[in-house]
């Protein structure tokens, strides 16, 4: 029996039949048009119709999980291993993970045999899974105890790096991550942000490129950098309904940087609602991402 057990949230954008195959048990978030709630279940077709209906102008907002939800996804897989590590979204960008502390607490006090390690990401998307990898790693290698292995898990986070970019700088303005006036000079000067994550979790714009070709090879240019021992690993590539870029970043990311592998995946409503349609994102181990002083 493995000494700990692995879950994560929907945001991390990956397949769920992989997820339930790899036996990691997947807490998923809402969503909502502003009329109906809908429950991010992981339907990469239905993902697809999401950015469908953003470009015809549908608007969509997102909502934390709460305490209850996941103090009952907890207790449930407390019935197959007492010790859970769970990745979550970072802190950064959500406060959902406090509501998984206070679960994790309550059920703690409730049976302290129990041990929940919420692990924050720093990142989103397919970051979550990178780190996953790693969790899975050390549960198959059976010799870290739950805590041991969330100290480790926690560390190499700031280790995951990422960016993105997109031509469609409309729901960075609304989501106030360019001002208005900004995102005007941008869309009529062709501009393609180039954007990554704080090391405390936070979006911030890495670069303003002009065109999308010099946002891709900047990237790759970045990967090439930073990459630790591209031949060894998996770089994840996540797109929102944007295959012909995710496609072509796949082979310039092999070709030029020579990563082992390259995994694609359809972004999802919860990162999606934010980042809005035509979004390339990369996620690769690289370069220690030190907290800024």
């Amino acid at each position: 029996m493995p000494k700990f057990i692995v879950t994560i949230d929907s945001s991390c954008d990956g397949d769920l039949n992989e997820l339930n195959n790899k036996g990691v048990d997947t807490i998923c978030y809402h969503y909502s048009d502003g009329g109906t709630d809908f429950l991010d279940d992981m339907d990469h077709a239905r993902g697809k119709r999401f950015f469908e209906n953003m470009r015809e102008g549908t608007k969509y907002s997102t909502s934390q999980l709460n305490q209850y939800a996941y103090y009952q996804f907890f207790k449930k897989n407390l019935a197959t291993n007492k010790n859970i590590i769970h990745i979550s979204l970072t802190e950064g960008l959500s406060g959902s993970i406090n509501q998984a502390r206070l679960a994790a607490r309550q059920l703690k006090e409730e049976n302290p045999s129990s041990n929940i390690q919420i692990i924050d990401s720093l990142i989103a998307c397919n970051g979550e899974l990178v780190l996953l990898d790693k969790a899975l790693e050390l549960q198959k290698e059976n010799k870290k105890d739950v805590f041991e292995a969330a100290r480790e898990l926690q560390d190499f986070a700031s280790t995951v790096n990422t960016h993105y970019t997109t031509d469609t700088l409309t729901y960075f303005v609304r989501g106030g991550r360019l001002s208005r006036v900004a995102g005007l000079v941008g869309t009529v000067l062709r501009i393609n942000p180039v954007l990554t994550c704080a090391p405390n979790g936070n979006l911030k714009i890495e670069k303003q490129i002009r065109g999308r070709k010099a946002a891709y090879n900047y990237i790759v240019n970045e990967a090439k950098e930073n990459a630790k021992e591209p031949s060894k690993q998996t770089v994840y590539i996540c797109h929102a309904d944007n295959i012909d870029g995710a496609n072509e970043m796949k082979e310039l990311l092999l070709r030029e940087v020579g990563f082992k592998e390259a995994k694609l995946y359809q972004m999802g409503p919860i990162i999606g609602s934010h980042t809005g349609p035509g979004l390339i994102a990369v996620f690769y181990i690289g370069k220690r991402r030190e907290k800024e002083k």
